[in-house]
């Protein structure tokens, strides 16, 4: 009887612990049989399509954070996620799983308002794993605020708004950080434009020793820095129609 109590009990542990080990394993968004990836679109639930645990939230604010700074919203046909900078920096990505090759091309919507600084505070981000030599995890130059469930990364993009125009189709460093500007100047804010860059030029042009055959796209998503950093003054970014495509 002991033993048939025992055999039972290690049974249940068994499939307890393959069930957590299938947990460990975070959803990542794949791409379709047509060669693309919806980052997010309108075709996506209007009610909470950020609760799809695919989405990571990075930052030191409250819990209830993304329900407070950001925001689907329905207008006419056309679903849009807006995000407010606020006092807290924050991160909010989709990991993903996509080859650089396969998908290069990244197109997306957005309108951004008028803002003080050389760069509007909301910015795309994008991960990379797999086109070094010598591939590791970013450890001294980690863009997380906490242990939110990263996929294994080793090169990160920012794609900004810049204030001068001029600029568009660029490429800088920010410190650590390459920025690609892929649209500029204050007097074309508060209209949405539409854009399509192809990620595989502009990855092979900012590192050219990198194996593109092996680079992977790991997450995309955005980085809104605190409104501390642009004068205190908050402001809100819209995206929709964000798609990975061959």
């Amino acid at each position: 009887m002991i033993k048939k109590i025992i055999l039972k009990y290690n049974y249940f542990v068994l499939i307890f612990l393959v069930l957590l080990l299938a947990g460990c394993t975070l959803p990542k968004a794949q791409v379709n049989p047509e060669g693309k990836l919806n980052i997010f679109s309108p075709a996506f639930p209007s009610k909470n399509p950020l609760l799809n645990s695919e989405w990571l939230i990075d930052t030191s604010a409250s819990t209830n954070f993304s329900q407070e700074f950001t925001q689907t919203i329905v207008k006419g046909k056309s679903l849009a996620l807006n995000l407010l900078n606020h006092k807290n920096s924050y991160i909010l990505v989709k990991r993903v799983d996509a080859n650089l090759l396969a998908t290069p091309f990244f197109s997306w919507n957005w309108k951004i308002p008028v803002f003080e600084n050389l760069d509007h505070p909301v910015s795309i981000l994008i991960g990379f794993y797999g086109g070094q030599s010598d591939t590791k995890l970013w450890t001294n130059k980690s863009i997380a605020y906490g242990n939110a469930g990263y996929p294994a990364y080793d090169r990160v993009l920012k794609i900004i708004w810049h204030r001068n125009a001029l600029l568009r189709g660029t490429s800088q460093f920010n410190g650590q950080i390459p920025e690609y500007i892929a649209r500029g100047g204050l007097e074309n804010v508060d209209k949405w434009y539409s854009e399509n860059i192809n990620l595989e030029s502009i990855y092979s042009k900012i590192w050219p020793k990198d194996s593109i055959v092996n680079t992977n796209i790991v997450f995309i998503g955005f980085w809104v820095k605190s409104s501390k950093s642009y004068q205190n003054k908050e402001t809100i970014a819209s995206f929709n129609n964000i798609i990975l495509s061959k």
